[in-house]
């Protein structure tokens, strides 16, 4: 992202970079959601199945002084400190950027761990939105 924003200031246009630090990205991440944006990307149906049993049904309980409450399902969380959530996170969230890619003339997105992000360049212009799409309501 910055060598991109630092060639389009060399060839005299403008750059504009977006991050966003998603807050409790992993423990975010639903696994009904994860393994269906799987199958519509026609990833493999082995590394699918893998995910699926990865992320088994989790279940909570909270106790207080000693007494104990019903568990209840979970139905979203990879697991903190996993070397392949940040990928799966990745994954998950594919569609945002390519959300905003599809209406920003010229974005380019990109997600490390739990951070995405998106640069976007144009060369000096007095019609700045000529290029955009607005957002659906």
């Amino acid at each position: 992202m910055v060598v991109k924003a630092h060639e389009a200031w060399r060839e005299g246009h403008i750059a504009g970079v977006l991050l966003m630090d998603i807050k409790a990205a992993f423990p975010s991440v639903r696994r009904g959601r994860l393994i269906h944006t799987m199958r519509r990307k026609g990833m493999d149906g082995h590394l699918i199945r893998w995910t699926a049993r990865f992320l088994p049904d989790r279940t909570v309980e909270i106790q207080i002084e000693g007494n104990g409450m019903e568990r209840h399902p979970v139905e979203a969380d990879t697991p903190q400190g996993s070397l392949v959530s940040p990928i799966l996170f990745a994954i998950y969230t594919s569609g945002l950027i390519k959300w905003v890619e599809e209406r920003v003339a010229g974005a380019e997105g990109l997600s490390f761990v739990d951070i995405v992000g998106w640069v976007a360049t144009r060369t000096m212009s007095t019609k700045s939105s000529e290029n955009s799409k607005p957002a659906p309501e």
